[in-house]
């Protein structure tokens, strides 16, 4: 049967006697979930069927976490806006600032050298061309660090999380808004800006994608399989929620 289209319509709600939009996302998927983004709007996602009722009442059931995760984003610094990718910019990995050093040379080459980016390419203007090099480089430490600390996750959660009869594959690619997400099927999907991100914030999402392998949606039991796993997440959350998606 052919999936129905998604939808998106613009609503608000009352959060503390404030009104408040948001943008209601509706599509095939069987939960609700409610995402905010670092420029503070609030998206829910939802399916076709869910009433705007149901969904106000979700919503003032969360307004304390709202509310909470909309200061914390007042007090994060300017976005870092569009990336000039010249000599001197800095840039994340592996939660340390790193700044760029290009130089012309007729072969391109990136290593990460003495807190440098050091890039090589025979056309220093060329842009495109600097920044395919660092997603590229981004990509193929991202494969093989991810691999690896999903794989320590899966051993520190085995006796919890009961996964060893589970197929689960890793797929890396660039997300808008989540920094994890996976199916039932058990495949994990991790945003590539993740590898930006310190090694204690990666291994809090992938334990969130374990734990959902388990427990396909935010309830009780989710959060208890969680705390589990890993005692300390609400921290590597909040730390998380300082680093923007890009």
């Amino acid at each position: 049967m052919p999936k129905n289209p998604t939808t998106e319509e613009q609503q608000q709600f009352s959060l503390y006697g404030k009104p408040l939009p948001y943008l209601v996302k509706r599509s095939d998927r069987r939960t609700l979930q409610i995402s905010i983004h670092p420029d503070q709007n609030i998206v829910v996602h939802a399916p076709h069927k869910t009433s705007l009722a149901d969904i106000h009442n979700i919503l003032t059931k969360r307004a304390y976490w709202i509310d909470k995760t909309l200061r914390q984003l007042e007090k994060l610094p300017p976005s870092l806006g569009s990336r000039q990718w010249i000599s001197g910019e800095t840039h994340r990995y592996l939660g340390r600032q790193y700044r760029l050093d290009i130089n012309q040379g007729k072969i391109k080459s990136i290593k990460l050298k003495n807190g440098f980016f050091q890039i090589t390419v025979p056309d220093t203007n060329d842009k495109k061309m600097i920044e395919s090099l660092m997603q590229q480089w981004y990509k193929e430490h991202a494969i093989s660090i991810f691999e690896e600390h999903l794989q320590k996750c899966i051993h520190q959660s085995k006796s919890i999380l009961e996964l060893s009869q589970v197929t689960i594959t890793l797929k890396i690619r660039p997300m808008k808004s989540r920094w994890g997400s996976c199916n039932n099927k058990g495949t994990i999907n991790l945003n590539l800006e993740l590898i930006k991100a310190s090694i204690d914030c990666i291994d809090y999402v992938i334990m969130h994608e374990l734990c959902h392998l388990k427990e396909m949606n935010h309830s009780k039991k989710f959060w208890q399989l969680l705390s589990q796993s890993m005692p300390d997440w609400e921290s590597r959350k909040a730390k998380l929620s300082k680093l923007e998606i890009l």
